[in-house]
């Protein structure tokens, strides 16, 4: 009803697309909605053995992507050759567009789509094996699989990449303060010798410096740099919402003076709490935790699957949803699914 209310009272703001970008809009999004929580639901369905055997073969994937990306990114050093380009809409059918890092290496995609994008699930595959190796059949963590992650989304360039890998560590530090408070002290300690070093970064530093000049909100890039802003001089379209895909129409006049070029498209907001606040309200952002917390309550009594369900968490409402929002829901359904088995385990 929202997303349908929402579009009608700014029906005149036309999206650059097709008439499924415009007149279907509020339909499309409703049924892509709808399956994206059946799925969730039927996955809820599906039992702890099943549940294990798809996050062993999702693990697997992810590390598989990660090799593919290394020597995406090598033969592109040696040949000058990208075998797997990213598509754009502004590049040719038969043509793809490579991008290649200050360093000089690829900026590797492995065929997921941009390399942020890519370094999203890696970053994932790195922390599932941190937290959970034992889960997937690791009596200790192999070295070599942190490794072939890191060295991937190294080659990925992916600031974004980069912090979720962090606060992956992070939180596997705060896993083994179970076990030996000490791990505490060691993450203060860490935090506070390395967040200073970190934020000097050239490759941070140029990231702030460029918000600046693009006139977005440090740290959140020019869709969320609008829609909070819009937020925060209309603050009642935060308590319902104005609907699936409808923030565009509102907060168009509030994006960055650099980045005027993502109005009239669809926007893809990246932070889960901003977007949910957007586009389903502080009422649909209640709902989607009360979800979370009805999942957790399965995870909560083992420590693998509670730290990493966190962490998933943690990336959705404040890291990235952007593009994999449907893969981190049914993770962590099915992450929920396994919580007796390690029980069973333990």
């Amino acid at each position: 009803v929202i997303t349908v209310i929402g579009y009608l009272n700014k029906s005149d703001y036309i999206l650059k697309g097709s008439i499924v970008q415009n007149q279907l809009r509020p339909l499309v999004q409703i049924v892509f909605m709808a399956f994206t929580y059946f799925a969730v639901i039927s996955s809820s369905g599906i039992d702890e053995t099943k549940s294990h055997k798809v996050l062993l073969f999702l693990y697997k994937t992810l590390l598989f992507l990660a090799f593919i990306a290394i020597i995406q990114s090598l033969i592109y050093k040696v040949s000058g050759f990208d075998i797997l380009p990213m598509r754009k809409d502004f590049v040719s059918e038969t043509e793809g567009l490579s991008a290649v890092a200050d360093n000089g290496f690829l900026r590797a995609t492995a065929g997921v789509g941009e390399p942020k994008q890519l370094a999203k699930f890696l970053s994932i595959g790195f922390t599932f094996h941190l937290l959970c190796h034992d889960f997937l059949g690791y009596k200790n963590i192999k070295i070599s699989h942190i490794l072939v992650f890191l060295a991937a989304i190294f080659f990925t360039s992916s600031t974004t990449g980069y912090l979720i890998c962090m606060i992956g560590f992070i939180f596997w530090l705060l896993k083994q303060s179970e076990k030996n408070i000490a791990f505490i002290i060691v993450a203060i300690v860490l935090f506070i010798l390395v967040v200073p070093f970190v934020l000097k970064l050239p490759v941070i530093t140029d990231k702030f410096d460029a918000a600046r000049a693009n006139d977005e909100i440090i740290g959140l890039e020019n869709s969320d740099t609008a829609a909070v802003r819009w937020l925060l001089k209309e603050p009642v379209y935060s308590i319902f919402g104005v609907g699936l895909s409808n923030t565009v129409a509102y907060a168009n006049e509030y994006a960055p003076s650099a980045s005027l070029f993502i109005n009239h498209y669809p926007y893809t907001l990246r932070r889960g709490v901003i977007y949910h606040i957007a586009e389903t309200g502080i009422i649909g952002l209640i709902i989607q935790l009360i979800i979370f917390k009805k999942l957790y309550n399965k995870c909560r009594e083992n420590s693998d699957t509670k730290f990493m369900f966190l962490f998933i968490c943690i990336m959705y409402l404040f890291l990235t949803m952007e593009s994999i929002s449907q893969f981190q829901l049914v993770f962590l359904t099915m992450l929920s699914n396994c919580s007796g088995l390690l029980k069973k385990r333990g």
